[in-house]
């Protein structure tokens, strides 16, 4: 190492450089290895299943990929490739799966796979997504290799959701293609594989209605849960679904797929413990899973304190601890029944499952094996209830579907001067949507839900990219907008959209409608002057295992996080801000950062916010500090939320108004958009005083947050990223897999 620049020296001596004890190394992303009990030695010595990466490298993009550069069993060099295919055929593996990054990418996959049959291993799988397989000539050469099994990625029934995983446009039909191709060969067998996530698990029986309509049942499915892992850990708290939510969906598809003949797995391995499945147990693949969840899965997984009294705890990993971190481990319980183990599972994990064959014992459950009322399981959850709106409230019609659009639905319920009307989004008629009344339309595009309801205002809550066009396709018929952070897809396009709606676009910053931020704005101003802050100091702790954690040094992760925390600077500092400088310390994962800042129009303003990622649990810390030495501060933590304030008299506290900080926004805008009707005022006296007395405070149209300050959010969030970046901090690593994205569906620009 060099050290460090002379000027740096004059200007700050030592500070910030720490002796390092030892020669530091490449920490890899992975979990910490266990200890080869006996369970584990049998499980490697016994492989049914394994799995060779030519590349980690691939031609999509998805944001749940669980491969990267520290996967141990990646073999770019065909002569080491060759070495290793021989091993495994003398281990007696019955199955050899091809996965990657992308395969194909590999020219000499043919010969990988003819070699694999040569040294007699019974299967020889591709784990793929088919985009390279669309060509006649490239199927045949792996027919004529002699691959026997084809699992194929697709996550969607239609291109535009699709895309949602994948971020590739036009790839959805190129994979349809492939599957169309090898389905004229009779001896491959031919699975899809589709990763349940929060985007489109309420879609699967449209989904296996799709294969079976395409297919019948030429073409299998296996079900897998997002794992927790890579990539996947920036987008935890958003796109994996508890358990209990996913569950009575999943059961639905699994009956759907059983009436219909679609042969259907649920993956072990990849996240479903076969407790949770309930009477669907015989669909899960636990069997024939043995040597990989012991050998390789128990350092990434975790059981839960009844799961020794299960008759699959001597096989089964249990769920990943980035599940059993945010949820606990409540939702597992036991199977009853004999225990299961290792011998019996390696025998019968040979034995197919699917309607006609007979079910393995160890997953019978009692007489019946699939409940015979499944069409009481396919009608599907109680349709929620008819909600009562009072007469006048404004209109609304909702874009999108996601979880963040269904999370504004369910806000929507507790704001009497709104009423929801009309979901839009292109899988809205596919989607399974029981919390929506049922007289709210779904509509697979908003010219379509104009076309059948009256509507006074429109709320976008789409993929960020579509944000904008989504936007202005509201705008155009005269209709004000809410609009999801961040506003846009890129600064520019959020720029030019303010520039020509800037006054009918307000944007989704919930955080600054909770009661603990609008006391701490309130006290901080009480006999000040207009911009008479000094300091505003923001100060956030994350728990190592939170949904709120970077897992490393990604910009689009850092930038929405700083987007929340740019909010509420701007809101308490009320005037643009200019970053300073910024630091981050910590190698492949971040552990601290910190940025400054200061006022445009009042530089004495002195603003920080500092990131610690390795707390011990998760807290919030605002502070400002305003003239005549009088300081306010609010601090948040999980069972407590408290403002304190310090003047003459030393410290008081106040107990914040406790409440649903979405609720708190959408009735702010309801009374924004009420006030700029004036005269024409839709809201009758009772919808407009049950408005403003459920939150007083929350319906000062002022407290809503304009395009403008939106784009200064972006712009703030952008530039600390930058400042970073520009400090050392490195936001690629060494060998990390190159992946391909559509322009469009990329993530944000910061």
């Amino acid at each position: 190492c060099p050290g460090v620049t002379e000027l740096y020296l004059r200007r700050h001596g030592g500070r910030g450089l720490r002796a390092l004890s030892h020669r530091p190394r490449l920490r890899e992303r992975r979990a910490p290895e266990l200890g080869w009990d006996e369970p584990r030695r049998y499980a490697a010595r016994t492989p049914l299943f394994v799995v060779l990466r030519p590349t980690v490298h691939c031609n999509q993009d998805c944001w749940f990929c669980s491969a990267n550069e520290t996967s141990r069993n990646v073999e770019q060099d065909p002569g080491r490739m060759l070495r290793r295919i021989a091993r495994v055929a003398r281990t007696g593996a019955v199955r050899l799966s091809f996965s990657g990054g992308e395969p194909t990418l590999s020219r000499h996959l043919p010969d990988y796979v003819r070699v694999a049959r040569r040294l007699g291993i019974e299967k020889v799988e591709l784990v793929t997504n088919g985009v390279l397989l669309d060509r006649p000539e490239r199927v045949a050469a792996l027919v004529d290799a002699g691959l026997t099994n084809l699992f194929v990625s697709l996550h969607a029934h239609d291109e535009t959701l699709s895309r949602l995983a994948t971020r590739k446009a036009g790839d959805h039909a190129r994979t349809v293609r492939a599957l169309e191709l090898f389905a004229a060969h009779a001896g491959v067998q031919l699975e899809v594989n589709t990763v349940l996530t929060a985007h489109n698990y309420r879609s699967m029986v449209r989904f296996v209605e799709w294969l079976a309509e395409r297919f019948g049942s030429r073409v299998g499915l296996s079900l897998a849960f997002i794992s927790p892992q890579h990539r996947a850990l920036d987008h935890v708290s958003t796109a994996m679904p508890r358990y209990r939510e996913l569950v009575p969906f999943l059961q639905r598809a699994l009956a759907r797929a059983w009436e219909l003949d679609v042969p259907v797995t649920v993956g072990s391995r990849q996240g479903v413990p076969p407790c949770v499945l309930g009477p669907f147990l015989p669909f899960s693949d636990v069997l024939s899973q043995v040597s990989g969840a012991l050998s390789e899965d128990l350092p990434q997984k975790r059981r839960g304190p009844a799961c020794p009294r299960c008759r699959f705890a001597a096989i089964c990993a249990g769920v990943w601890s980035a599940y059993a971190e945010r949820y606990g481990t409540d939702e597992l319980v036991p199977v009853a029944g004999p225990m299961v183990t290792l011998e019996q599972a390696t025998v019968l994990g040979r034995v197919p499952f699917r309607r006609g064959l007979p079910v393995p014992g160890a997953l019978r459950l009692g007489a019946a094996v699939i409940p015979a009322s499944a069409e009481l399981v396919l009608a599907g959850a109680e349709p929620a209830p008819v909600r009562v709106v009072l007469a006048g409230a404004l209109r609304v019609a909702l874009l999108g579907t996601g979880p963040r659009g269904l999370a504004i639905a369910a806000a929507l319920a507790g704001v009497p001067a709104l009423q929801l009307v009309a979901v839009a989004s292109p899988h809205a008629s596919d989607k399974e949507l029981p919390e929506l009344a049922p007289d709210v339309l779904r509509a697979r595009s908003l010219d379509e839900a104009l076309g059948s309801r009256e509507v006074d205002a429109v709320i976008v809550a789409t993929h960020t990219a579509g944000h904008a066009s989504a936007a202005r396709a509201a705008l155009a018929r005269g209709l004000p907008c809410l609009v999801e952070k961040p506003l846009a897809g890129s600064l520019e396009e959020a720029a030019t959209l303010c520039a020509e709606h800037g006054e009918r676009i307000a944007v989704v910053h919930q955080l600054q409608f909770s009661g603990g931020f609008v006391e701490l704005c309130r006290a901080a101003s009480e006999g000040s002057r207009p911009q008479a802050m000094s300091e505003i100091a923001l100060r956030s702790s994350v728990a190592r295992g939170s949904s709120a954690a970077l897992h490393a040094w990604s910009r689009t992760a850092l930038y929405q996080t700083l987007i929340h925390w740019a909010d509420l600077v701007l809101e308490a500092a009320r005037e643009p801000l200019r970053i300073r400088r910024a630091l981050g310390r910590g190698d492949e994962r971040p552990e601290w950062l910190v940025v400054w800042a200061q006022g445009v129009l009042h530089p004495a303003l002195h603003v920080t916010i500092e990131l610690s990622l390795d707390a011990p649990v998760d807290s919030l810390l605002v502070e400002v500090a305003a003239s005549g030495g009088r300081r306010v501060r609010w601090s948040r933590q999980a069972g407590s939320d408290e403002v304190q304030i310090f003047d003459v008299g030393g410290w008081r506290a106040r107990s914040p108004e406790q409440g649903n900080d979405l609720e708190r926004l959408l009735h702010g805008w309801a009374h924004a958009l009420l006030a700029e009707r004036g005269a024409d005022v839709l809201l009758d006296a009772r919808a407009r005083a049950a408005a403003s007395e459920a939150t007083p405070e929350a319906a000062d149209s002022g407290r809503i947050v304009r395009a403008q300050r939106g784009l200064e959010a972006m712009r703030f969030a952008s530039d600390a990223v930058a400042a970073l970046e520009g400090a050392g901090v490195r936001f690629s690593r060494s060998g990390e897999p190159q992946r391909v994205a559509s322009r469009a569906s990329r993530e944000p620009a910061c």
